[in-house]
């Protein structure tokens, strides 16, 4: 009898593994979602503050060179990167605690839960609520600012004098406009790289979430199961 009763138990218990396996996980996707939005923010935050006091304090110093706009720049892309990781366990991890009672696949889950994220970002963002990107932007592209504010005061100084020799040559101007055009290449790059890092971290984090939930899972269950009388 006993048997047959923890025969009828683990069919049961498979029954409901099959039905949670084909459930889906919107509300653990969202939950990720916007923990990892609420995470970019902060990042993004505290980046902007750090970025703004290390540039007060190498104007405070009155010796900027371009090495400190190159590590300023470096320090703001690396920043970026870090932030991507930190916002994908986060959304990873989320993703899966909400989600810890159910069977899903968290990979596909993962990219729903990043996308949805990404999307959110880009949704606040074109409202003018956020500037995330504001401190990367001003931070690769500061030789670039340098030699537009040069080439800017050298015509303005024009109005003022009709001297040639301060006027900006067209090989100045050129040079101004590339360096642009190569500060917006990086600032691309970066973003591209970032979401990158974000969908890998998400994906890996809640993975491995996922599966140390439903380990934890399997073993309170297979601790609680009832013992099978020896036949013998």
């Amino acid at each position: 009898m006993s048997s047959a009763m923890q025969s009828s138990r683990l069919q049961a218990i498979d029954c409901t593994e099959e039905e949670s396996a084909r459930s889906t996980a919107w509300g653990p996707s969202a939950a990720g979602a916007i923990g990892g939005f609420g995470a970019t923010i902060w990042l993004a935050t505290l980046g902007t503050a750090l970025g703004l006091s290390a540039g007060a304090a190498i104007a405070d110093n009155g010796r900027a060179t371009s090495g400190d706009a190159t590590a300023f720049g470096a320090g703001a892309v690396g920043w970026l990167l870090v932030s991507a990781v930190i916002v994908g366990i986060v959304g990873g991890g989320l993703l899966a605690y909400t989600g810890r009672g159910r069977n899903f696949r968290p990979v596909p889950w993962a990219f729903v839960t990043w996308a949805a994220g990404v999307t959110l970002a880009v949704l606040v963002a074109s409202l003018g609520t956020t500037g995330m990107m504001s401190a990367v932007g001003a931070a690769t592209g500061t030789r670039a600012a340098d030699a537009v504010q040069a080439a800017d005061s050298t015509l303005t100084g024009t109005t003022t004098t009709s001297s040639p020799a301060d006027r900006a040559s067209p090989v100045e101007t050129a040079r101004a406009a590339e360096q642009a055009a190569e500060a917006g290449a990086k600032v691309a790059w970066t973003t591209a790289l970032a979401q990158l890092v974000g969908l890998v971290a998400t994906i890996l984090s809640a993975r491995a979430f996922h599966r140390r939930l439903r380990t934890t899972g399997d073993e309170a269950r297979l601790h609680n199961a009832p013992s099978v009388p020896n036949p013998a």
